[in-house]
């Protein structure tokens, strides 16, 4: 499997230094790393600039939210599947890559386990077997799953209709579609 991680960043150093500091550190480095920053002010570009032996492709320009964001990590993505890690997003593990390349790439979306933590606990969001079901149940964090790039050909790329809701817009399109 031929994986493309797409990291967007707005003005986050801070997250943005936590996801970099995930991403170099895995233990398998066979994978593509984009990066698209938003015209930050803060000193994110600095940061990306500092890290650019481990990035494959960057840009920083004003966009026009979250999704035109990810619809630019798309566009230039080249892996198989896509995998979306924010800035202040993180692996759990050093060998998180190495455990996604051994996912068997035949579906379209592929659910991963996520650990979503708050200031006062840590908690398990375990994905079953059946995509299908979970999204009819809840939205799946986009950094929970792999999405076979081609899927985006298919069903289309990200909205900007919907400020925080179109990754869930675009996994109802893909249930309608019989991904």
């Amino acid at each position: 499997m031929n994986l493309t991680i797409v990291t967007i960043n707005y003005n986050n150093k801070k997250g943005l230094a936590k996801t970099i500091e995930s991403v170099t550190n895995q233990k398998f480095k066979d994978f593509e790393w984009i990066v698209i920053d938003g015209g930050s002010t803060d000193e994110s570009v600095a940061l990306i600039q500092d890290n650019l032996t481990h990035i494959d492709y960057w840009v920083s320009e004003k966009d026009q939210g979250v999704y035109d964001a990810m619809n630019k990590g798309i566009k230039v993505a080249t892996g198989d599947y896509i995998l979306f890690l924010n800035s202040g997003d993180f692996f759990i593990t050093n060998n998180a890559v190495k455990l996604i390349k051994n996912a068997p790439n035949i579906e379209d979306l592929i659910f991963c386990d996520i650990q979503i933590r708050s200031k006062k606990e840590v908690f398990q969001q375990i994905n079953s077997s059946n995509p299908k079901q979970i999204l009819l149940d809840r939205m799946i964090c986009h950094q929970a799953i792999l999405h076979k790039r081609s899927l985006f050909t298919h069903v289309g790329l990200y909205s900007f209709d919907y400020k925080i809701t179109s990754d869930y817009e675009f996994l109802m399109k893909c249930l309608l579609s019989n991904f």
